[in-house]
């Protein structure tokens, strides 16, 4: 059984704890008093009596063997002390009268034979002293630990728990609480039956969760509306209520019990308006209700069905039937318009389509997909560029970045175009302005996609076809000219020259930016004012163009944007 000093390490083990603890002061106890060698069946002088008639049973749980003892201490501060006894039978008179004297403690100066007893199996269950009913925290903690559903009526009902938790199952409680309507019943012996039942479960402090389950069923009453002889019932509409808690207060319960009804009441209205009674009906010819043909010239179509009502004459059901064995029925019971339900059904798997013209359409696209198609690459220039090139003073560059993208075409004609890719191509040549000879894009070849690059002005009336120096590619994205051959810095690249320029990467031609020296002082020392200017060599015109390699840069500049991507 539950007590103050159940704890995971076990019940047992701590108790034992507990009583060693009890036991201890017992010997203090023991050594204090000096006693030893009587005969305690003779020695009721032995013992106070200051607080031992107060010692008392304020609580008892027989069913589990737990009672709980009360007693007032008048030293050192008055207040109440309590004990647990946890035993398969309550203790004897023998062991309250031991407990009474253990607790009293043998007279001061007594008799050397007195022998104080043994506490019998009681467990101090405060440490301190206590007021007046401070008992009732340890029959809770007993309580609680033996707690469960108390509730009879409950699946789980538990006959040995002591407290009510929260661990009741609902159960039905119809009595007084059920509700019942029916609608008209219809020409074709139909009839919309509502009932309600209400579920609960008991909860502590006199609390309840409840809630309401509605049903309204249609119900086959005659021989009119049955089927192959069985008189049908199916569901039409259900409601399960969101649960509820109450107590002795009942205007939430009110509240709820007022909606559940008024729901049924209208539900039950809403079927009856919408039901259409279902009399015998009578096929009518097919007729087509569209046609369309695919790009090889199959046909495809939509047959309509109707189906009228002996009762009155309406067409109460309609069934389009596809020639691809594809089937929809519209019924007029549904609630739905058959303009509607043609405009909305079948769903289209594309954005904004539906309907039986939608699908059909649908269908002859299928059928044109599978028709094939073929796949065509084309190319068209994105860009030109003319630029220096990195580490030639008279190196020059022109740049072309060419996108290459397939051109898909169906059976239909349908032309799609597909995502591009990006190819870059490098024209170096030696450019002097003497000479103004400079490559020049005329086109692209369709079947390669490389661009024609002509250099003019060899000789006169000549035009020569200038391969590319270097191809880079494929990109997803359309890099720079910059990204391509990296941009042209110039300055002075010597570091041993007094206006060294580390950012530079190619020399400079003109008078700013070129190398600087000391000049020499005649002696062959390097001690002049600075003033001395490095030529750059002499470079003859070339009519002709020299492929070059891509210089470290450019690579550089390929590299990230590959890695980039």
């Amino acid at each position: 059984m539950f007590s103050p000093f159940d704890s995971p390490i076990g019940n047992s083990l701590v108790r034992m704890m507990a009583e060693t603890k009890v036991f201890e002061q017992q010997g203090q106890q023991q050594g204090q008093g000096g006693g030893g060698g009587g005969n305690p069946s003779t020695a009721n002088s032995c013992y106070n009596n200051n607080y031992s008639s107060y010692f008392q049973k304020v609580y008892e749980d027989s069913a589990n063997n737990y009672r709980i003892y009360q007693i007032w201490k008048n030293n050192p501060n008055g207040g109440y002390q309590w004990y647990s006894w946890d035993s398969s039978s309550a203790p004897t008179s023998s062991q309250i009268t031991a407990m009474k004297r253990h607790l009293n403690g043998l007279k001061a100066n007594g008799d050397s034979r007195c022998v104080l007893p043994n506490n019998p199996g009681f467990v101090l269950l405060n440490t301190s002293v206590g007021q007046y009913n401070g008992w009732h925290t340890y029959r809770d903690i007993h309580e609680s630990a033996n707690a469960g559903c108390t509730d009879s009526n409950s699946s789980n009902y538990d006959s040995t728990a002591l407290t009510l938790d929260t661990s009741c199952q609902f159960y039905e409680s119809s009595s007084g609480i059920g509700y019942s309507k029916n609608s008209k019943t219809f020409g074709d012996g139909v009839r919309f039956e509502s009932n309600r039942k209400f579920f609960r479960k008991t909860l502590p402090n006199n609390q309840v969760d409840s809630y309401f389950v509605s049903t309204i069923e249609k119900v086959c009453t005659s021989s009119k509306c049955a089927v192959n002889g069985a008189r049908e019932k199916t569901v039409a509409w259900t409601q399960t209520t969101p649960t509820f808690t109450w107590g002795s207060n009942n205007i939430i319960y009110d509240s709820a019990n007022a909606a559940s009804k008024t729901a049924i009441d209208n539900s039950l209205a809403e079927l009856e308006a919408g039901y259409v009674p279902n009399c015998t009906m009578t096929q009518q010819p097919p007729i087509t209700y569209k046609k369309e043909g695919a790009c090889d010239g199959t046909q495809f179509g939509i047959t309509q069905t109707n189906y009228t009502s002996n009762c009155s004459g309406s067409v109460e059901k309609i069934v389009y039937s596809f020639s691809n064995g594809e089937s929809y029925t519209w019924e007029e019971s549904s609630g739905i318009t058959s303009s509607a339900f043609k405009k909305s059904t079948p769903a289209d798997s594309r954005a904004g389509y539906g309907g039986l013209s939608d699908r059909l359409m649908t269908i002859i696209d299928n059928h044109n997909k599978g028709l094939g198609t073929t796949t065509e690459m084309k190319y068209r220039k994105k860009y030109e560029n003319s630029r220096g090139v990195v580490g030639q003073q008279n190196g020059q560059q022109l740049v072309i970045v060419v996108e290459a993208y397939p051109v898909t075409e169906d059976a239909c004609g349908t032309k799609t175009q597909g995502e591009g890719q990006f190819y870059g191509y490098t024209y170096v040549y030696d450019y002097t302005p003497e000479l103004q000879i400079r490559p020049f894009y005329d086109g692209i070849d369709d079947a390669t996609g490389q661009p024609f690059v002509y250099y003019d002005g060899v000789t006169a009336n000549s035009k020569v076809i200038m391969p590319p120096t270097t191809v880079f590619g494929p990109f997803e994205e359309s890099p720079s000219a910059e990204d391509l051959v990296g941009k042209v810095v110039r300055g002075c690249t010597d570091p041993t020259a007094t206006n060294y320029d580390e950012k530079a990467n190619t020399d400079s031609t003109g008078f700013t930016g070129k190398c600087k020296y000391p000049e020499d002082d005649g002696n062959g020392n390097g001690n002049g004012n600075g003033g001395g200017l490095a030529d750059p060599p002499l470079v003859e015109p070339t009519p002709t163009f020299s492929p070059l390699l891509l210089i470290p840069a450019a690579l550089l500049a390929v590299g990230l944007i590959v890695k980039n991507k």
